[in-house]
């Protein structure tokens, strides 16, 4: 009996730099958080549709957006976001 045996790969020169968080602009957070109040998708259908990793993501933009409004789906400036070394979203 033959058995599939997956190819050997070498992974060469792999330097991992730190983890990428992506930036969601308030127009796509807005986009989603719609869809979701017009209850056509849930979270997990949300994630999938427009490939955000994490269905929590979309539950706290919506959290946001209920508690207060647009101002909620704005990213939250930093010190170091105005020196342009670290972002947060």
């Amino acid at each position: 009996m033959l058995r599939y045996r997956p190819p050997k790969v070498r992974v060469e020169n792999l330097t991992f730099v730190g983890v990428f968080m992506a930036k969601y602009s308030e127009e796509f957070k807005m986009k989603i958080v719609t869809e979701y109040l017009q209850g056509n998708f849930g979270y997990v259908s949300l994630a999938k549709k427009y490939n955000i990793s994490s269905t929590n993501r979309i539950y706290e933009w919506v959290r946001a957006y209920k508690s207060q409004g647009m101002d909620g789906l704005k990213r939250r400036k930093t010190k170091k976001d105005e020196e342009g070394v670290f972002c947060s979203i």
